[in-house]
């Protein structure tokens, strides 16, 4: 049962050490768990932002009477697209919410009037929903952000 004192406490405290090492390394985990759901979570928020502005500028279409509101509207609704491109294009919304808007933008363009107002605008605007006009599985090119 030989053992020094000094070797019972280095013993002990080598233990001691692996628990905290352990405890960090779960503490870092778990830190690590919680940024990754708040980033979700930040996105989840702004999507649903875009999605509220989405049914306003659907509504006001909707209820748009004369040729001049409807194409005010129209170009909103171009407005919020390239805003949902530029979205994609910072990595500020999910992958799945990207394919889902893209498809929907693509679908709207199809639209003549649409079309039409798209060709109808200054060249240097609505540079996204051109380039998706041109090519459906248009991804937009990763922005980084400042630092």
């Amino acid at each position: 049962m030989g053992g020094s004192v000094t070797d019972w406490i280095s013993a002990i405290a080598t233990a001691i050490a692996a628990v905290v090492g352990v405890a960090a390394l779960v503490a870092i985990f778990g830190v690590r768990k919680q940024i990754a759901l708040h980033s979700r979570q930040m996105k989840l928020d702004l999507e649903n932002v875009y999605v509220a502005r989405y049914w306003q500028v659907m509504d006001d279409l909707a209820a748009s009477k004369g040729a001049d509101t409807k194409r005010r509207h129209i170009l909103r609704y171009l407005q919020l697209s390239e805003d949902q491109c530029d979205l994609r294009a910072r990595r500020r919304i999910t992958n799945s919410t990207w394919r889902y808007w893209r498809s929907g933008i693509v679908e709207q363009l199809a639209d003549v009037e649409f079309a039409g107002t798209v060709l109808a605008s200054p060249a240097h605007l609505l540079d996204h929903v051109r380039k998706l006009a041109a090519d459906p599985t248009y991804e937009p090119e990763r922005i980084r952000a400042a630092k």
